[in-house]
């Protein structure tokens, strides 16, 4: 028994010379990789809010070269782009509590803002110009912004509102009424006037309705055309949604917007007809007239959509510049 109890006790100082050796140890260097564990998330950290802050300082200025009077639509791309490596490095790590960070915040949404409304003025000002290397520059910003799909949406319909405004206007007998062309010397409306004055601005109507196909026409060919240098994906298949895709028969954007025109058209020309009986009686008996008229825009929207004809014109454009 004693020889037994004397090899029990070896092995417990065996077992406890081991665990002195092997335990001990081991418990200092997982303590040490923990320490190391928190000094590398650390850094992260560190490196990722120095990232933020010098893209802040580099946006606030970029901002300001976007805003001054000679900018070119470059410069609203530049904005938009550090604002999305920005928001990239928020959803790479969690800066949350930093309090750096959350001063940063606030100012990142109003600086997406800004350069949005910035970018949807001067694309705006582009369409009328039909400046597809421009509108092909803007829609990039609203890409990196994420609103590419919004803005496009936005602009058809602000065309499409515009447009049927003037239809609106152009069928105004209270406008026509009130025209100073319109006023003999005594000061009142003779019906050959008020007919002349109808039809003038029946035609100046077809002239707006020209100008929003071919500005979305451009609009159209500039998402077809373009795409995202960074991952080579055109803004067609951004703009497009799954559904659409799945369809098989990607919605045209001409043909949206004369789907809204003709809606108006008709709900104008309907409203007119009830509520004026001079406008009435003209557009029945003159309706070879009106007849004409939209044959003509027709015509003359298939010439300027026309690619070759499109080729041409830019080249005499560009001959002239």
């Amino acid at each position: 028994l004693k020889e037994i109890r004397a090899r029990v006790n070896e092995l417990h100082s065996i077992f406890t010379n081991s665990r002195n050796r092997v335990i001990k140890p081991y418990e200092g260097l997982k303590t040490k990789v923990q320490q190391l564990e928190f000094l590398q998330v650390a850094s992260q950290l560190s490196s990722q809010t120095l990232r933020v802050v010098s893209k802040t300082h580099n946006l606030r200025s970029q901002l300001r070269a976007m805003e001054a009077k000679d900018a070119s639509a470059r410069e609203s791309v530049k904005a938009a782009r550090l604002i999305r490596d920005i928001e990239e490095v928020f959803g790479e790590t969690d800066l949350s509590q930093i309090d750096i960070v959350d001063q940063i915040k606030p100012f990142l949404t109003t600086a997406a803002k800004r350069v949005s409304q910035h970018s949807g003025t001067k694309i705006t000002k582009s369409m009328k110009a039909l400046n597809q290397l421009e509108i092909g520059t803007y829609l990039q910003a609203f890409l990196y912004l994420g609103e590419l799909k919004p803005s496009i949406d936005r602009l058809l319909l602000e065309i499409q509102t515009k447009t049927v405004s003037r239809i609106r206007e152009a069928l105004d007998i209270s406008r026509i009424g009130d025209a100073k062309s319109g006023a003999n010397k005594e000061g009142k409306k003779t019906a050959s006037v008020l007919r002349s004055a109808l039809w003038k601005r029946l035609d100046v109507a077809t002239q707006h309705i020209f100008d929003a196909g071919v500005s979305v026409y451009n609009l159209q060919q500039v998402i077809i055309k373009k795409r995202d240098p960074a991952t080579y994906k055109s803004f067609l298949d951004t703009y497009l949604s799954a559904t659409s895709i799945a369809s098989g028969v990607p919605p045209s954007l001409v043909k949206r917007l004369w789907e809204g025109l003709l809606k108006g058209l008709s709900d104008e020309l309907k409203r007119a007809y009830k509520s004026s009986t001079f406008v009435r009686k003209v557009v029945v008996n003159e309706f070879p007239r009106l007849q004409y008229l939209f044959r003509s825009l027709l015509r003359r929207l298939k010439q300027a959509t026309s690619p070759v004809l499109s080729f041409v014109q830019e080249r005499r454009r560009q001959s002239l510049l």
